[in-house]
């Protein structure tokens, strides 16, 4: 079949789209945009290895992952220099160096937020390095302050310990707010004199937040500069001024090295102790059972006076219960009736060897490995071994207060130092890019994020091992435990303080952070008085302690946004 069709001619074929792309170049170009579309959305590793992520979740991953190496090198740093200062004992290395070094991690953090960037990054993650500034000295003044004067409370009004039979027998009594106001007014801390001198010194560490603050009264420019380098340099001259003051006067580093033989001592003692009567005296979920150590307690009083005695324990201490001593019992008894008695009467009665022993099983029992079975053999080697070490300790006939040690405990210390600065010196940089990742992900200020998540790196370790010591609930170690914070607090102000103005002032950053450091101000220079002008903390302030740490965040944001 044939059909006749009409149609009408064209001068020019009409395109089917890819007419023009018969180039040689078109393939070229088109690998060329898929390329650059990619590495647009790709990721930049830090150092060329580090992982990386393009998701808010991602982000956040990195920085837990981040916080944990961290966490590690921070320990590894902060136990090597503890050794070298139980080593070396009071002098210019725990004057200055060890100082510096428990607050070294927030310096090198500080650092890496600005020192190899860009100055345009830098002024952005110099807000992360403000928020790490402010968040560590206020949450050690708030969460672990409020924390280690709950786990510390004693009864102020008889000076006896808070009794687990007491608890245990008001338990099923009804609850009230007129009763939680009581307890609450009735048990409490007393620190001693030396903890409120500490926290006086704490407080000069606010001046230099004073200082920077007459920036908000200029309006040019050009007096920006001169107001941090004065800044600067009065923090510089603190920092040094304390540094000579602690060389002169060692009390300071006298307290700090008893805090730090106190830990280790005591863990060793009680670890020994808990493993020769961890199957009597806990329960099969792990709680202390009151009934077994009662019995433990009447079997340890042989005269049945209802007393155990020095020289009762020094008894039980050279027998079978503890094993074989090496040749310095006397200061196991000592340290046992530090740890036991309440009263200061120098003998326990059985309230306070039930409270006592329950309330270190309760501190120590997870840092005891599982040993079902022990032998005799095994638990003596491990007595021997541990008292050898605690011997040198405490032996204070040496130089300095310090101990001799090996060249090999000289290497481990080293290395550990080592270790721990190459850590925190290699993943500062990398958490800080991932906190500001994170923040311009969730559209939150970079401030909030460092302020909340970065300082728990940067400060568990001194947390945990503060909350521990405070749970022995001995007025001794309650009152080092929170010279330690204060002592901390300064130390970050300080230190952390001159290392950020010091950045600021070498790259040419614009000073942004006034409400910031107020906050951070307010804060220190509250509980610093506080605690300046008292000794005795009821157990209420606790919780206006913990008030002050979510109030201090609103603050921040009432004046970067709202004033």
């Amino acid at each position: 079949m044939a059909m006749a069709a009409k149609g009408r001619f064209l001068p020019q074929l009409v395109s089917d789209g890819i007419d023009a792309n018969h180039s040689s170049n078109f393939l070229k170009e088109m690998v060329e945009d898929s390329s650059s579309s990619s590495s647009s959305e790709n990721c930049e590793q830090m150092y060329g290895f580090l992982p990386c992520s393009n998701s808010i979740y991602g982000h956040l991953f990195l920085i837990l992952v981040y916080e944990y190496l961290l966490f590690r090198g921070e320990s590894y740093l902060a136990h090597g220099g503890e050794q070298i200062f139980k080593i070396l004992g009071p002098g210019f290395f725990g004057a200055s160096a060890f100082q510096v070094i428990c607050a070294l991690p927030e310096s090198l953090i500080l650092l890496a937020s600005g020192l190899l960037s860009t100055k345009e990054d830098a002024q952005e993650y110099a807000y992360t390095g403000v928020g790490l500034l402010a968040g560590s000295s206020i949450l050690l003044l708030t969460i672990v302050w409020g924390t280690c004067l709950i786990v510390a409370r004693q009864n102020l009004h008889h000076g006896a310990e808070y009794s687990i039979l007491d608890a245990n027998a008001n338990s099923a009594s009804s609850f009230s707010f007129q009763k939680l106001l009581h307890y609450s007014k009735r048990n409490g801390i007393t620190t001693d004199q030396e903890t409120t001198y500490t926290a006086r010194i704490m407080v000069f560490s606010v001046i230099p937040f004073i200082i920077i603050q007459v920036l908000d009264f200029f309006t040019s420019s050009s007096a920006e500069q001169p107001v941090i380098l004065i800044t600067l340099t009065i923090s510089v001259v603190f920092l040094l001024s304390y540094f000579f003051y602690q060389c002169f006067q060692p009390w300071i580093q006298q307290r700090k090295l008893e805090f730090v033989k106190h830990e280790y001592l005591v863990l060793k003692v009680l670890q020994h102790v808990q493993k020769r009567a961890l199957t009597r005296i806990l329960t099969y979920n792990g709680a202390p059972n009151i009934n077994a150590i009662r019995r433990l307690f009447e079997k340890i009083d042989s005269d049945g006076d209802n007393w155990i005695s020095q020289q009762e324990l020094r008894e039980v201490i050279m027998d079978v219960k503890f094993g074989k001593v090496p040749w310095n019992a006397d200061e196991v008894v000592a340290k046992v009736i530090e740890e036991l008695d309440a009263r200061g009467d120098k003998r326990i009665d059985e309230e306070e060897f039930i409270n006592g022993i329950s309330r270190w099983l309760k501190t120590s029992q997870n840092e005891v490995p599982p040993s079902p079975t022990p032998s005799i053999e095994t638990e003596d080697d491990i007595f021997q071994k541990t008292w050898e070490e605690t011997d040198k300790l405490v032996d204070e006939g040496s130089i300095n207060g310090g101990v001799v040690a090996s060249e090999w405990t000289w290497i481990k210390a080293i290395m550990k130092m080592g270790i721990g600065f190459i850590i925190l010196a290699v993943l500062a940089e990398p958490l800080i890019y991932s906190v500001h990742s994170f923040s311009k992900a969730a559209n939150l200020p970079s401030f909030f994020i460092s302020f909340i998540l970065v300082p728990l790196t940067t400060n568990a370790r001194a947390a945990i091992s503060a909350i521990k010591a405070a749970w022995h609930k001995k007025p001794r170690t309650t009152s080092l435990t929170f010279s330690e914070i204060y002592g901390g607090v300064f130390m970050n102000n300080i230190l952390g303080f001159a290392v950020l103005l010091a950045l600021v002032y070498m790259r040419g950053l614009t000073w942004e952070f006034s409400g910031e450091v107020l906050v951070l101000l307010i804060v220190c220079g509250v509980m610093g008085v506080i605690a300046s002008i008292r000794s005795t903390f009821p157990l209420w302030m606790s919780f206006l302690a913990f008030l002050l740490y979510p109030l201090s965040l609103l603050l921040v944001y009432a004046v970067d946004f709202i004033l």
